[in-house]
């Protein structure tokens, strides 16, 4: 239609009626609008070939241009029904992309091994958790080279002139109620911002955390811990 759709909405409408249309927004072929601007990404499509492709919408940028294409596809034709397509078995992609990155996410992890003496802190207020951890620590081979201690995430103090600081604080969803949480977010954001060239990586579910913490991230990373959708806050000083 040299128009678009946007004419047959509107007779539809005139009758009562609404346009309904299929879209498969995953697969794409060469040639295509979507092929073409994939093909300039990396990491954006699971394969490229000359057949069958599939969008990786584990891309986030890849999935907002995707959205944002269909969002805009549907408001220009005036669709009032949207359907979700999917004629191709999507299996092989993602076992054939898993394969990948898991080697190349192995490899790199193996390149950047640090060798040399090794000063790791573990802490957590609850007694319990540090058992638990350092019964971790031994089945993993690794409890001699961390000192586990009981301590305060609000009266942290540093060791050494710099470092990198890991932790998952309550989130106020399950352990803690949502104020408790807060007030620790506070206590501890003071806490760090004390320390000078020290790094910290904090995986929260917290819609407000950087409000309540103190300060902006450096960089987040949208992840999950089980079924809760978390952020993880890097910040670099």
């Amino acid at each position: 239609f040299p128009n678009g759709l946007a004419p047959i909405s509107e007779a539809a409408a005139e009758r009562g009626m609404g346009l309904l249309l299929w879209y498969e927004p995953e697969r794409c072929c060469a040639g295509t609008q979507v092929y073409e601007e994939a093909s300039k990404h990396e990491g954006w499509l699971l394969q490229k070939d000359d057949e069958v492709n599939m969008v990786n919408l584990a891309n986030d940028d890849a999935c907002t241009y995707l959205g944002n294409l269909v969002a805009g596809s549907i408001r220009e034709n005036k669709v009032g029904l949207y359907r979700q397509d999917f004629n191709f078995a999507p299996l092989r992609y993602w076992q054939e992309a898993d394969r990948h990155i898991w080697q190349e996410a192995r490899e790199e992890a193996r390149s950047r091994e640090f060798h040399g003496d090794y000063r790791i802190f573990a802490s957590d207020i609850d007694p319990a958790a540090i058992r638990l951890a350092r019964e971790n620590a031994e089945r993993a081979g690794v409890a001699d080279i961390v000192q586990f201690d009981v301590a305060d995430a609000m009266k942290f103090s540093r060791e050494t002139e710099n470092g990198i600081i890991v932790t998952n604080p309550p989130y106020g969803e399950r352990i803690m109620e949502k104020q408790e949480a807060e007030a620790l977010y506070r206590g501890f954001g003071k806490a760090w911002a004390a320390t000078e060239n020290w790094k910290l990586y904090l995986l929260s579910s917290h819609t407000e955390f950087e409000r309540t913490f103190g300060r902006q991230a450096d960089k987040k990373r949208k992840l999950y811990n089980g079924m809760i959708k978390c952020d993880l806050f890097m910040y670099f000083k």
